[in-house]
């Protein structure tokens, strides 16, 4: 039930928004990759399982549908920040010509 999924497990997992907004940032933007960031998200990811995982249950947890819904969420809020750079830019580029006259 999503009312059971305890504030204290959801919490980092709304976290695992960052592991989005790299992989959406490096896929769509075209942002680069660096040797650091992709460190720092596997650290990330492996502490999301760990928070997440419970050897009692199915899915070790993941299971649970207020998991999925956070990763769900989490997986949107990384594509929206993706998805706003790429407004914003389109945004200030289509200005461009009414400032400079």
């Amino acid at each position: 039930m999503l009312l059971d999924t305890e504030i204290s497990l959801k919490t980092p997992i709304g976290k695992s928004k960052v592991l989005f907004v790299l992989f959406f940032a490096a896929l769509i933007v075209g942002e680069m990759l660096t040797f650091n960031r992709i460190i720092g998200s596997i650290l990330i990811f492996i502490g999301v399982i760990i928070v997440a995982f419970k050897p009692e249950e199915k899915l070790g947890g993941f299971g649970d549908i207020g998991v999925k819904l956070t990763l769900l969420a989490a997986l949107f809020g990384g594509a929206v920040f993706a998805v706003d750079k790429i407004q914003i830019y389109l945004i200030s580029v289509s200005l461009m010509p009414v400032v400079l006259s």
